[in-house]
């Protein structure tokens, strides 16, 4: 799909797990651990990749035997081990340094919306060199409600002192595109993250692709 040319941008915001970097690898190895407690073999991290941007429930159900009555100790499980192990095999996806490096030279803000709560996007994003450089970020534990809903943007446009009209918002997952939509706010879905397009969506097929959003603003 061809990208139109955004105007007046005045700063951009991303997901996290699946847009700017690539968390599957570690969290798939956390699902691992869990399967290994009990006597599983070890899952590919491509087979399980779809899931990621849902979170450690969408890990659990995609990888697991079906067991509602011990879904939530292997969340915790699964949970345990990540935050001890989340920066091991993660990676920004390529291209996106350049990216990031260059709407810092444009001058424009950028933020991180993300499900992921905030004990552990925070030090993954301190991980990744990430916290000293972001205008906001909004954990999924932010606020009461997460994405598909627009709460979490609302308030990273209340941070940056900007008005929906003036942000676009970059996911990877249907999620993302929904609460874009929700918020007022320009959506675009990256083709290199986990997750299905929403119909309609707008996809982006490399990093550079969002400077070219940004067009004379």
């Amino acid at each position: 799909m061809r990208v139109s040319q955004v105007q007046m941008i005045k700063a951009v915001l991303f997901d996290l797990d699946g847009t700017l970097l690539d968390t599957a690898r570690d969290l798939v190895a956390a699902l691992n651990y869990v399967r290994s407690l009990e006597g599983l073999p070890e899952l590919d991290t491509r087979a399980l990749a779809f899931a990621v941007s849902q979170g450690a429930g969408g890990l659990i159900e995609a990888g697991m035997p079906a067991s509602p009555e011990v879904f939530e100790s292997r969340k915790q499980q699964l949970l345990a081990h990540y935050a001890d192990n989340l920066y091991q095999h993660t990676i920004p996806f390529a291209g996106i340094e350049a990216m990031l490096a260059e709407l810092e030279m444009l001058s424009l803000p950028w933020g991180v919306v993300t499900n992921k709560p905030h004990r552990f996007s925070e030090p993954v994003m301190s991980a990744a060199g990430f916290s000293q450089r972001v205008a906001c970020l909004i954990s999924g534990d932010t606020l009461a409600r997460a994405k598909p809903w627009p709460d979490q943007l609302y308030a990273a446009c209340e941070q940056l002192q900007l008005t929906p009209a003036e942000t676009i918002y970059i996911g990877d997952d249907q999620r993302d595109t929904q609460a874009a939509t929700a918020a007022g706010m320009a959506g675009y879905h990256v083709v290199w993250g986990y997750g299905e397009p929403a119909r309609g969506a707008e996809l982006l097929q490399t990093p550079a692709d969002i400077i070219g959003l940004i067009g004379s603003s």
